[in-house]
């Protein structure tokens, strides 16, 4: 169990990375010059597709000798990474009193 979990957090650590990092900005306009800006664009920013890639090549580091969670671990990562991404793209900076917006301007 302790190994699935460590999977999928490392799965969605890594896809995060991807996704939100600013180092990975390079890898991101190259996916999208490769695959153009449809499919490439939406591979860079959906959690569900990128962590989907993610835990395949993962899977082969952690279940290199069993079949069956090689082929089950890239589904396990999508679904996870799609869950908690979804989850960390709804968190809503709560602003306490005042009339400003995030950065702290007046409105």
């Amino acid at each position: 169990m302790f190994k699935l979990a460590s999977f999928c957090l490392a799965c969605f650590g890594l896809t995060g990375v991807l996704i939100e990092g600013k180092p990975t900005a390079p890898f991101r306009w190259l996916i999208r010059k490769l695959l153009g800006e449809n499919w490439g664009g939406y591979l860079v920013r959906c959690y569900q597709c990128l962590g989907f890639w993610v835990g395949a090549a993962l899977a082969y580091l952690w279940w290199r000798g069993d079949p069956v969670m090689l082929c089950a671990a890239p589904f396990i990562s999508s679904g996870v990474c799609w869950l908690l991404g979804s989850w960390v793209k709804a968190q809503i900076p709560i602003q306490i009193g005042g009339d400003s917006d995030v950065e702290g301007n007046s409105q």
